[in-house]
């Protein structure tokens, strides 16, 4: 039997023995945290056409797109600072009024 057998072969032998929870384990749950930190972080754009490289911060939810957009960091240096230290609203210590600094996103209407 050459490779090109073996191989079909190998795979009928592992598909017929192998348990199915074994092959396709059930993924780990996740912590109602780790779910926002995940949203958080798909949420994030830096706007490269201004000198300073806002940092900006996607609400998903939001009832109308120009509501969608916040300032998250004025700079990504600064952004990059606050994270490092862990005193974002996105850190462990923040609190549910952490967020309430974020200022919507002016340029919106002229980016966007």
């Amino acid at each position: 039997m050459n490779d090109t057998e073996q191989l079909p072969a190998a795979v009928e032998k592992t598909a017929h023995t192998t348990p199915r929870r074994e092959k396709y384990p059930l993924p780990a749950a996740l912590s109602t945290q780790d779910i926002a930190q995940a949203e958080a972080t798909l949420g994030f754009a830096v706007d490269c056409r201004t000198e300073r490289t806002t940092v900006l911060l996607l609400e998903p939810n939001a009832d109308e797109p120009q509501h969608a957009w916040y300032i998250d960091q004025p700079d990504l240096a600064t952004w990059l600072r606050t994270w490092l230290d862990g005193a974002g609203w996105y850190g462990e210590d923040a609190d549910d009024e952490a967020m309430d600094h974020l200022q919507p996103w002016p340029d919106y209407n002229i980016r966007i």
